[in-house]
């Protein structure tokens, strides 16, 4: 079944999406009446219809950034409010807890480590400089590990861009050189790096997602091309693959691994200089081979997050419809849509449906027979 929500009003993002036991649960931002930002956190059936809705505001400004499903069915919400905050919210979306961790500007990264602890990990900013941060927080002794900072007084510039729990609670740190190329880094137990592979180069925005096998799957871009690099479990090259006639402003903001162990990666081409940009979404083989890809035409839209979903790709962002005014969206469409654009609603719903309105962005899926089975990245 193919189905596009939105979820207003005005000035709402939807920056993250993780399957829950009914179906979504999302995590966002939105002012709604209010003085200044509250975290969002919505969730849905499995054709995106809201269940339950709630704010959460920390004393300052907050945002939510992203979310993950923790063990106990419960949820993890990093983000910002003053500095980086994490939070645990209840199945139902009440808070259970949150911490304001000073060493974080924000926090856009977390995985939950087997004995109950969180990692976090983010990139630090000065006028001069990036540089990656690392630490753990354990809830149970409201203590910090860390933080552990690298490239602070050094260049080049350092970006964040995914954390991975891995076993004896070592963590897997991907992210990027400036525009020079990627690193994986291997943090063990007392943060320090005990393995550096590096890979470019290669420029823009990337993701990367764990594999169902221990390894990793980097997406990205240089220059027009898109490329995809395979990584086994100790951050060893399989394969790489490059994905050419793509447009030189395309940023990759997601990679997913389907049933089958192909991949599949989405971004969009919106940037200050073409607000105009389209939305691409290229799906490959188990080896990387493309198996097809789609561009589609959508003003101001912005790709946040994508995850497999019960019939085919489920994808999340926000569109700008003027200045003033932001709406969060997610969709699903299946792999035999041929749509070249789509249009836009001018009168989002609060509830997260409009009875007669067609799709609010472009939308596309992959029809894969995924279940609920597929496993969120951490």
């Amino acid at each position: 079944m193919e189905w596009t929500q939105t979820y207003g009003p005005d000035s709402t993002t939807i920056s993250d999406v993780t399957p829950n036991e009914t179906g979504y649960a999302f995590a966002g931002t939105t002012v709604e009446d209010a003085s200044e930002d509250r975290g969002l956190f919505i969730s849905t059936d499995e054709v995106g219809h809201v269940e339950l809705r709630r704010r959460h505001h920390f004393g300052e400004a907050t945002e939510f950034k992203t979310i993950v499903s923790a063990d106990d069915d419960s949820f993890l919400v990093g983000g910002r409010s003053g500095r980086g905050v994490l939070a645990k919210l209840e199945a139902d979306g009440s808070r259970a807890w949150h911490r304001r961790i000073e060493a974080f500007d924000q926090i856009r990264h977390v995985a939950e480590l087997s004995d109950g602890r969180y990692a976090l990990a983010d990139t630090g900013s000065s006028p001069e400089n990036l540089w990656a941060v690392v630490a753990v927080y354990d809830a149970e002794t409201d203590t910090v590990q860390g933080p552990w900072t690298w490239g602070e007084s050094e260049s080049p510039l350092n970006r964040v861009r995914a954390l991975f729990a891995g076993p004896d609670d070592e963590l897997f740190v991907v992210g990027s050189h400036g525009s020079s190329g990627g690193w994986l880094w291997r943090i063990d137990a007392s943060g320090e790096r005990t393995r550096t592979v590096d890979f470019g180069p290669h420029s823009g925005k990337f993701h990367a997602t764990r594999t169902d096998d221990g390894g990793f799957a980097v997406a990205g871009t240089s220059g027009s091309s898109g490329w995809l690099i395979r990584l086994d479990e100790q951050g060893e090259r399989r394969w790489e693959k490059s994905y050419p006639s793509l447009d030189s402003d395309f940023d990759v903001t997601d990679v997913v691994q389907f049933p089958d162990d192909g991949f599949g990666f989405v971004g969009d081409t919106t940037n200050l200089a073409d607000p105009d940009g389209d939305v691409v979404v290229v799906r490959t083989e188990a080896d990387g081979e493309e198996r097809w890809r789609a561009t589609y035409e959508q003003s101001a839209t912005t790709v946040h997050t994508a995850l497999p979903a019960a019939d085919g790709f489920l994808l999340a962002g926000e569109t700008n419809r003027n200045e003033d005014e932001t709406v969060g969206w997610a969709t699903t469409v299946a792999a035999h849509d041929e749509r070249e654009t789509v249009g836009t609603t001018t009168n989002p719903s609060t509830e997260g449906t409009i009875p007669g309105f067609g799709p609010v962005v472009t939308a596309f899926a992959v029809l894969l027979g995924c279940g609920y089975a597929c496993r969120r990245r951490q």
